[in-house]
């Protein structure tokens, strides 16, 4: 959970709606739009991390007009409070800063296990000791980790920060993702609720660790919890640490880190205001070697069944269409430390009626707030934060709810809006073929090593013919393979799909991966939950189809496609089984791809849904019915190619068939 740039390096690898009205003026916007301009209104050629034109601010009300600063940030009350679980045992350290006014305001609470060990944002900055002669972690040091306090106190906002069960001074074990995580954040958010400072409002943010908390907090819906922002948080732990069966590497230690290692370095500094610290500091040592060993131990086993009451507490995504709070997910489309699978989940499962936006960044796991990005944005992120939580924690109208939901930087830096996502598709069929991957089917079989075999290779890649025409991939691609063992057993799978450039250069777009003993409790597309292994016959057929995690990525005309076919890599713990496995071929193993518009013909749409373009604009995209919003057809491949007809021809591949 923890970010690469957040951590020192011996530990980084292991921390880590739409209106039925818009949709009906969608449908009526034709599909042929003519020639789109590749800068649209607002946006000036050459700008390459240029927003648009809705987010300029042509179109929003001036926040230092409609939210001021009105209070000082020197003169701001802070305090420190202890306050009680409701399991009436722990003790839960909150740090307070808010405006000095009798005005009831609303509060932007953090929950985090950081504050006292790797530290917050991009800075790593560390809460200041209460008791400064007490310090065990080196400096940076702030009373308020990150920016919220000086930009939200002085607007009339208070500040929470809630140092998670078992870390800083707080009692009570580290539970690693358990329900007390999320109760615990409720309990401090009823009281805030009930101070007389307070105008009952509460939204919460945080990024990785904390935005996961934020989200915990969500699946309670306590009343007075508004808004969230998570960003780069975790919307279930199984998929944090599992791909459809098949265990990450990165993050097996992590749970012994947060339970074991962490807890002891972590030491209390409240001893003046605390009267059992004492007796706090001895529980948090037996945490270690007691709870926190069997809690890290149950994330260990290679199989698990992620429906038992162990996972099921850890799934926040199946409370996601309860969700009151309006929610804001911002994420990185490169992270691969938590997956984007955990934004498309939760996106996908938020209900119609909330009010939600999304935000995909062409970054890994970052702080927004960096200036080190390559595209930075932390001007535009703090602009859109104080907009959320302006509008949802003081009811005034910022604009955020008028404009397009859907906002995604593309491989440029640009922003480009949308009304759903993924995007309108067109699902377009590359079959595995002998010579690489074709529009149409071709017999034979192809073999690859779990483990090492020497009969066979450990990997393999098969390539298209270039593009003729740019392809882009929104949502899910996915693989239904049709294959079988030579010793049995299990074996796992580990697909990378590229893009390869003229010079050969290759860029990795999305990974896929499953264990095959999980083939029948496996979704296509969306989440899935593995529970009962069944082991495979030597020799015997059998099918799979397997998501690759959520992407937005623009293929240029003349690259090619790779599919990068094998049991492991570095990320997973793979098979290894030293067996041989065999794909067959001939139209019964399929990579499918979502193929959506060019991103400024959804753009253009969504601006003119939310009356963001000029009237002429919208006329020139006409009037008449949309029959599909997706791609009338798939890019074809160059004079030469694999064939050009969209699902190709012959036999469909066999297996598990398509559907959300």
């Amino acid at each position: 959970m923890h970010p690469v740039d957040e951590v020192p390096a011996t530990l980084a690898d292991h921390a880590d709606e739409l209106s039925r009205e818009a949709i009906d003026f969608l449908t009526a916007v034709v599909a042929s739009v003519g020639a789109v301009p590749d800068v649209l209104p607002g946006c000036l050629a050459g700008q390459a991390a240029c927003p648009s034109a809705l987010m300029e601010g042509g179109h929003l009300p001036d926040l230092n007009t409609i939210d001021p600063i009105r209070f000082g940030h020197d003169d701001a009350i802070v305090e420190r409070k202890l306050l009680p679980a409701r399991d009436g045992v722990t003790v839960l350290a909150v740090d307070i800063i808010r405006p000095n006014t009798t005005e009831p305001v609303p509060t932007i609470f953090l929950s985090s296990p950081y504050y006292n060990t790797l530290g917050r944002g991009y800075k790593g900055e560390r809460k200041t000791p209460w008791d400064e002669t007490l310090a065990t972690t080196p400096e940076p040091w702030a009373p308020f980790p990150e920016w919220y306090d000086e930009y939200f106190v002085p607007r009339g906002y208070a500040v929470v920060m809630l140092d998670m069960r078992g870390t800083r001074n707080s009692s009570g074990c580290q539970v690693y993702g358990g329900r007390e995580e999320g109760t615990d954040a409720v309990d401090v958010i009823e009281w805030i609720a009930r101070q007389p400072w307070s105008n009952g409002a509460v939204g919460m943010t945080g990024g990785s660790y904390d935005g996961t908390v934020a989200i915990a907090a969500a699946a309670v819906a306590p009343e007075a919890l508004k808004a969230i922002i998570p960003i780069r948080a975790i919307d279930r732990w199984y998929d944090y640490h599992f791909f459809n069966g098949l265990q990450s590497a990165q993050h097996l230690l992590t749970p012994w880190l947060f339970t074991t290692v962490l807890p002891v370095a972590d030491q209390q500094n409240s001893f003046g205001e605390d009267t059992l610290a004492g007796l706090h500091v001895i529980e948090r040592k037996a945490c270690a070697v007691s709870l926190g060993a069997l809690v890290s131990a149950q994330y260990s086993s290679l199989y698990q069944d992620s429906r038992s009451d162990f996972w099921a507490e850890r799934d926040f995504l199946k409370h996601a269409p309860s969700f009151k709070a309006a929610t804001f997910i911002i994420h990185g489309l490169n992270d691969t430390n938590v997956k984007t699978t955990n934004a498309g989940h939760l996106w996908a499962a938020l209900p119609d009626h909330l009010p939600k936006k999304l935000w995909w960044l062409r970054g890994a796991h970052d702080d927004p707030a960096s200036p080190n990005l390559k595209f930075p944005l932390a001007e535009r992120f703090v602009e859109y934060t104080h907009r959320w939580f302006a509008q949802f924690l003081k009811g005034i109208d910022t604009g955020v709810l008028n404009e397009p939901p859907v906002s995604v930087q593309a491989e440029d830096g640009m922003w480009h809006d949308g009304l759903v996502w993924p995007a309108p598709a067109t699902d377009l069929r590359l079959y595995l073929t002998p010579a690489g991957l074709s529009r149409l089917p071709a017999p034979g079989t192809l073999e690859y090593a779990d483990g090492n075999h020497g009969g066979a290779p450990l990997t393999v890649n098969l390539t298209s013919e270039p593009l003729d025409a740019d392809l882009r991939l929104s949502g899910q691609a996915y693989l239904s393979l049709t294959y079988s063992l030579e010793l049995g057993g299990d074996t796992t799978f580990a697909y990378r799909l590229e893009d390869v450039g003229p010079d050969g250069e290759a860029t990795e777009i999305a990974s896929a991966y499953a264990r095959g003993a999980y083939r029948d409790d496996i979704a296509h597309r969306g989440a899935s939950y593995p529970a009962v292994p069944r082991l495979h016959e030597p020799g015997r057929i059998y099918q799979i189809a397997f998501p690759f995690v959520h992407q937005d990525y623009v293929v240029p005309a003349g690259h090619r496609l790779r599919l990068r076919v094998s049991a492991t890599d570095a990320r997973v713990l793979g098979g290894g089984t030293g067996g041989k496995v065999t794909l067959h071929l001939d139209g019964a193993s399929v990579l499918v791809v979502p193929v959506a518009a060019p991103r400024t013909e959804e753009e253009l749409r969504a601006r003119c849904a939310f009356g963001s373009v000029p009237d002429p604009a919208c006329d020139r995209a006409g009037t008449a019915g949309l029959p599909d919003p997706g791609p009338a057809a798939g890019p074809g491949f160059a004079a030469g190619g694999t064939g050009a007809g969209h699902e190709g021809k012959g036999r469909e591949a066999r297996g598990p068939e398509p559907g959300q």
